[in-house]
C-alpha cells in the first residue's frame, strides 16, 4: 500500500480547525478512503502533552515569562512521543487528519518575537521537528484565517455552552492578534500551505462552504478523491 497523505490544519484559536479536520475525515471516508486523525497537543495520556496543559494553565507564569526555544520543546516532544503513530497510521491509511502540528508551535511561541526575528525561529522550529526529532511531515497545510475579533466572538459561545475556561493564549487577544500573523507569513513563505479565509462581511462562512473549498483544493494538491 503506498504512503498515505497527511494534512495538517493550523490557524489561531476559535478558527474552527477541529472542525474542518472532522469535516474532512467525515468526507474522506465516504469517498472510501481510509482515514486516521490526530490533534495536538495531546491533553491526556503523553508526557510532554501534560507539560503543554500546566503551560497553558498558567503554572509557569505569563505568556511571555519564558524563551519561545524553551516553551516550543514540550510541544516538539509531544509530537516525537506520537511520532511513531503518525508513521504506522501513515503506513495504514490513505490520509492522515491532523488537527494542530508544527506550524502552531512556530506560531504561538513565536508570537513572543518581533516579526524580525520569526523567520529565524521558524526555521529553527523547522530544523528541531522535522530533522533533529524526524518526525513525518505533511503533505499539505491548510491554514484557517479568521480575524481575532470574529474568533472572539466564537470563543466566547464556546464558554458559554461548555463551561470551559480559556487558556493563558486564548485570553490574550492582543497575543492572538500577533499569532495569526505569524500564520500568515508561514502561509505566504512555507512549502505546501494554503490559507483559506473563513469570513464574509465580518461574520463566519458557513463551514460546509469552507469544507467544500477545502476537499476542493486537496482533490487537485494530494490527487484524492475529495472533492463533490
Amino acid at each position: 500500500m503506498p504512503e498515505g497523505k497527511i494534512v495538517a490544519f493550523e490557524g489561531i484559536d476559535g478558527s474552527g480547525k477541529g472542525t474542518q479536520a472532522q469535516a474532512l475525515a467525515d468526507r474522506a471516508a465516504a469517498h472510501g478512503l481510509s482515514v486516521a486523525c490526530f490533534a495536538f497537543p495531546r491533553y491526556s495520556g503523553s508526557f510532554y502533552g501534560e507539560l503543554c496543559v500546566r503551560y497553558l494553565r498558567g503554572e509557569f507564569g505569563a505568556i511571555g515569562d519564558q524563551s519561545p526555544y524553551l516553551s516550543a520543546l514540550p510541544y516538539a516532544g509531544d509530537r516525537l512521543e506520537a511520532a511513531p503513530l503518525i508513521e504506522a497510521a501513515r503506513r495504514s491509511h490513505e490520509l492522515v487528519v491532523i488537527d494542530r502540528y508544527v506550524g502552531s508551535n512556530a506560531a504561538h511561541q513565536g508570537a513572543k518575537l518581533s516579526l524580525d526575528a520569526f523567520s529565524h525561529f521558524a526555521e529553527w522550529i523547522a530544523r528541531l521537528e522535522y530533522e533533529v526529532h524526524g518526525i513525518p511531515a505533511e503533505d499539505a497545510v491548510v491554514m484557517l484565517d479568521i480575524p481575532v475579533e470574529t474568533a472572539a466572538g466564537l470563543m466566547a459561545a464556546r464558554r458559554r455552552d461548555s463551561g470551559r475556561v480559556d487558556d493563558i493564549h486564548e485570553r490574550d487577544l492582543e497575543y492572538l492578534a500577533e499569532v495569526r500573523i505569524r500564520y500568515q507569513w508561514m502561509a505566504a513563505n512555507w512549502a505546501g500551505w494554503w490559507s483559506i479565509a473563513c469570513d464574509e462581511m465580518d461574520a463566519l462562512r458557513p463551514p460546509e462552504g469552507i469544507a467544500a473549498d477545502i476537499a476542493a483544493h486537496l482533490s487537485g494538491v494530494l490527487a484524492l478523491p475529495l472533492a463533490d
